[in-house]
């Protein structure tokens, strides 16, 4: 008799685990709990999921800006060779050296040319409001430098006034481009942007 009143009893006084095992009903401020448990489990899901899409984010957004900056100074690059090559070109024609050293560095400022025109498209993609036939402004230069390298003899008086208002065109060319290249900071900017509109959104 007092071993079945023990077994009884026993459930009553137990913790609410055990007595959810033994399948005896659970009171209300069980249940509370059991609602605030499952509150703050879904709460850390979504910080994690929010934090993983925020990484993610975070992540793209450094790489198209490293992309982007690249470009930018490949462009910086090419322009400032194609502008010494030209006046190199030029200086030596003045100079009265042989006209095979001469087109060594015009080949090479092609190369530069086709090297600036390739990263200032790319570029283009990132600022389509970049001047789109900048590479043909270059080209032009180029050729103009070409014109005055391919006529035998010494360069004359008028020659060399031409020669040095192509230096002035180029210079004034690289200045130009260089204004206009975006700056790497103008990536954080992005990166702050993409960041808003995902938590806006």
């Amino acid at each position: 008799m007092l071993a079945c009143a023990r077994e009884c009893w026993a459930p009553l006084h137990a913790s609410p685990a055990a007595r959810r095992a033994n399948g005896v009903g659970v009171n209300q401020g069980d249940n509370k709990e059991m609602v605030v448990a499952q509150i703050v489990v879904t709460a850390i899901g979504v910080l994690v999921a929010a934090s993983a899409v925020f990484v993610a984010v975070l992540a793209l957004s450094n790489w198209l800006n490293t992309l982007e900056n690249q470009r930018a100074d490949e462009c910086l690059a090419a322009v400032y060779a194609v502008v010494a090559l030209a006046n190199r070109c030029l200086s030596l024609k003045e100079k009265i050296i042989a006209s095979e050293r001469i087109w060594q560095f015009y080949t090479e400022a092609w190369n530069g040319h086709s090297r600036f025109a390739s990263a200032w498209e790319i570029l283009r993609r990132y600022h389509p409001q970049l001047d789109a036939g900048m590479p043909d402004r270059i080209c032009s230069l180029l050729m103009e430098t070409e014109a005055i390298v391919a006529r035998p003899g010494p360069i004359t008086e008028s020659e060399k006034k031409i020669c040095q208002q192509i230096t002035g065109k180029l210079l004034q060319l690289r200045g130009e481009v260089q204004s206009l290249l975006p700056s790497p900071s103008r990536g954080f900017l992005r990166t702050w942007l993409a960041l808003k509109s995902f938590f806006e959104g």
